[in-house]
């Protein structure tokens, strides 16, 4: 990563340390908890328009599974569908838990939700009812990010809506999305905008893809514009490649300052 765009990046971010805090982490207030009808029913509705992907728990277990809302039935539109669990295994299992918690990306941040398993349908879909309230987190700072080092093999590649390949400086990636620069601003970079992000992997690896949603710029210098978008993991297999890639990044980063360490000694 370029020093001067990281150092940029890290004070106008919060990213440096305070004798309050661990280094890199910030302290931030808890979710804004929604109540308004009109405003669930807002948020529930482009949700399930979009037919965005969501996390699902059954009974708080640690265990995460993959579905994605369906699209709202005319004739019922608080009717709330979502695709069949990924992993499989975790739809046996609705019959018997008294709640799920479903999170998904909205407004900027994560909004969740304590619902019960109202039905389960032939072709497996899931219907839940329909939330009183939902807690929007909006923090930044919950997932560790980890450096895109330019010697570390492996490039990431951006296509916005459009399907045109944008030139992108990668910064730091966790397992909830990344940050990246520019030199050029980009409209179809604006919040809230859908890109695809493609990773290439060394040889003998198999490179992967998937979804991200703007969070739009969030700090500028004279030259560079540093952006930040937010994954939409929407299956299991796609969540365990990035939590592979993350932890590799990790790894030999781990290793290239043991062998400065050792080189120093």
């Amino acid at each position: 990563m370029n020093k001067g765009v990281k150092q940029l990046f890290q004070n106008l971010l919060g990213l440096k340390g305070s004798s309050s805090t661990p280094s890199g982490m910030v302290r931030e207030r808890g979710p804004d908890v929604i109540r308004d009808p009109a405003r669930i029913t807002d948020i529930m509705t482009q949700a399930m328009t979009q037919e965005l992907p969501l996390q699902l728990h059954l009974d708080k277990l640690p265990l995460t599974y993959y579905s994605g809302f369906q699209s709202p039935e005319e004739d019922d539109p608080k009717a709330l569908w979502i695709s069949p669990l990924d992993p499989q295994e975790g739809n046996a299992q609705l019959a018997v838990v008294s709640q799920v918690e479903i999170s998904f990306f909205a407004e900027k941040g994560t909004m969740r939700a304590l619902l019960r398993v109202e039905e389960q349908a032939a072709d497996g879909s899931i219907r839940l009812n329909w939330p009183e309230k939902l807690l929007h987190d909006t923090q930044k700072r919950s997932l560790y990010r980890v450096d895109v080092d330019s010697s570390c093999g492996i490039k990431i590649q951006l296509w916005d809506s459009q399907g045109k390949r944008l030139p992108i400086n990668p910064l730091d990636i966790s397992t909830g999305g990344i940050s990246f620069s520019s030199q050029t601003v980009h409209e179809t970079l604006a919040k809230g905008n859908r890109v695809r992000v493609q990773f290439l992997l060394p040889e003998g690896e198999e490179s992967f893809g998937i979804d991200g949603v703007m969070l739009g710029s969030v700090a500028k210098d004279r030259i560079h514009h540093i952006y930040r978008l937010r994954f939409l993991i929407a299956s299991y297999e796609v969540a365990r490649r990035v939590e592979e890639l993350v932890a590799m990044l990790q790894r030999r980063i781990l290793q290239k300052r043991s062998r400065i360490s050792q080189s120093r000694a």
